[in-house]
């Protein structure tokens, strides 16, 4: 299965397939949880980040019970920083 992926505020850390604009797309094993997508993320899956797929908030609790589907769209946003 193959989803969208979107990491918001992208700081041009590198994150496979994804390009300079922090946009991608995943080819996933049907199945995939949640979790396991973010685990692609690398070291940036330990920040603190709103996640949304299809624009739902998916809360810390559920990422390792939300399964993912073809066509899904991943939205990755981490808290902004600055003053």
């Amino acid at each position: 299965m193959r989803i969208s992926v979107r990491l918001a505020a992208y700081a041009g850390e590198t994150v496979h397939d994804i390009n300079a604009d922090g946009r991608g797309e995943w080819d996933l094993a049907e199945n995939t949880t949640l979790a396991g997508a973010l685990a692609r993320l690398g070291p940036l899956q330990e920040r603190p980040a709103l996640i949304l797929v299809n624009d739902r908030v998916v809360r810390e609790a559920g990422r390792s019970d939300l399964r993912l589907a073809d066509g899904d769209r991943l939205v990755v946003m981490p808290p902004i920083d600055g003053g």
